[in-house]
């Protein structure tokens, strides 16, 4: 699992930034990270998502968004630590990249009934319809019949394909697997 904070400067104003905190999943095939498993941090006083930083005195907003990371961001990382953790997700399941990272989970877990349930969910997203409009849909319904055959013929294979696409994303990232 890939946990961090990313800080997004705003394209309209550029004192603001907004502070991302999230996990992703290295199992699921990517050259990119996305945020799907986590959120934005708001400010514990505000409740704002933006942070305006100002030309004099900067160090307060910093102390905050430091304070916001160690009050929330870090117990939040501190819950996602394992696949086993990621499995329990509920959040956003009706979008495929979701539901792709939560079954995969799931299948590491060693709940191979929920994950065939999930498989099969996933690969019944690659409509010609589904497909025209979201061409990505089905490269994870591919992904998700290519686990489901490993899986028919042995859980490790399955797994083991999953290592290796581990792997694979680790290098598009550019990180060294420990």
């Amino acid at each position: 699992m890939l946990q961090g904070f990313e800080l997004d400067r705003s394209q309209y104003d550029k004192r603001s930034l907004a502070v991302f905190c999230f996990v992703q999943p290295l199992y699921v095939p990517n050259d990119h990270l996305w945020f799907n498993f986590g959120n934005r941090l708001r400010d514990l006083v505000s409740n704002r998502d933006w942070w305006e930083i100002p030309e004099t005195n900067p160090e307060a907003v910093m102390r905050a968004i430091a304070e916001v990371v160690r009050v929330k961001g870090l117990p939040f990382l501190a819950k996602y630590q394992e696949p086993d953790d990621l499995a329990s997700w509920k959040d956003g399941l009706g979008n495929p990249n979701n539901l792709e990272g939560v079954t995969y989970s799931k299948l590491l877990k060693g709940d191979t009934r929920s994950a065939k349930k999930g498989l099969a969910a996933l690969a019944k997203l690659a409509t010609a319809e589904e497909v025209a409009i979201r061409p990505w849909v089905g490269d994870i319904a591919a992904r998700a019949v290519q686990v489901a055959s490993a899986l028919e013929n042995d859980p490790e294979t399955a797994k083991a394909l999953l290592a290796s696409w581990r792997a694979e994303t680790a290098g598009n990232l550019g990180l060294a697997l420990v």
